[in-house]
């Protein structure tokens, strides 16, 4: 028997789906001081290095989600 519900499978990887879809959206939309120009007044989102940061943080969030819902559905393997 699976230790999670099929429901919960699929809505983590919805989940993580989105996020990945979201960053590829954001950097075929090109990356801020790298694609597209920059000035002093830019806006937080246009700041490479918050645009970064954001994309490092859900990056880990995805790797973490993954790593985690493997390793769940790999103990039923070991059992």
């Amino acid at each position: 028997m699976l230790p999670l519900a099929t429901n919960t499978i699929l809505a983590e990887l919805e989940s993580l789906k989105y996020l990945v879809e979201k960053w590829a959206e954001k950097v075929a939309e090109g990356v801020p001081g790298v694609d597209t120009p920059m000035s002093g007044m830019a806006a937080s989102g246009d700041r490479l290095d918050l645009w970064l940061n954001e994309l490092i943080g859900e990056l880990r969030l995805v790797s973490g989600k993954s790593h985690n819902l493997a390793e769940i559905l790999a103990s039923t393997l070991l059992e």
